[in-house]
């Protein structure tokens, strides 16, 4: 997967989501695609994986990962070997059971979480408690 674009403002940023958009569409035809990709390179047309990922689909890689590591505690930066920004979606997940985050939980969904083995809502207050610089 290429590395993710940084944009120099917010209206590039813009102009490259409506661009993608409209490439997802089929609006944009192969030599206008051609032409594009000749400028910025083929990654303009990628969204971040997280994206496009079901909860049921998260949940396995999830599940994976705390088999591998031992806990659910996933870096922001974390992506799987597939490219999908792991990290990413449990950030939204957590935030989205607040309701301030991109992603509105089910209460079946947030019991699925819960099930898991050191799934917490908030690894913030987490860290805090289980460091051993604070004071019992």
């Amino acid at each position: 997967m290429p590395p993710k674009p940084k944009y120099s403002s917010a209206e590039q940023k813009k102009t490259a989501d409506a661009l993608r958009k409209a490439f997802e569409a089929g609006r944009i035809g192969p030599r206008v695609e051609s032409l594009i990709d000749s400028v910025t390179g083929p990654g303009w047309k990628e969204r971040r994986a997280y994206q496009r990922v079901s909860f049921g689909e998260a949940m396995v890689l999830l599940r994976r990962f705390a088999d591998e590591f031992g806990h659910t505690a996933v870096p922001v930066q974390y992506r799987t070997a597939d490219g999908v920004a792991l990290g990413s979606w449990v950030l939204n997940v957590r935030t989205g059971r607040s309701r301030t985050g991109l992603r509105r939980l089910l209460p079946e969904q947030e019991a699925a979480l819960e099930e898991l083995p050191g799934w917490s809502w908030n690894r913030r207050a987490d860290r805090v408690e289980q460091s051993p610089s604070t004071p019992v």
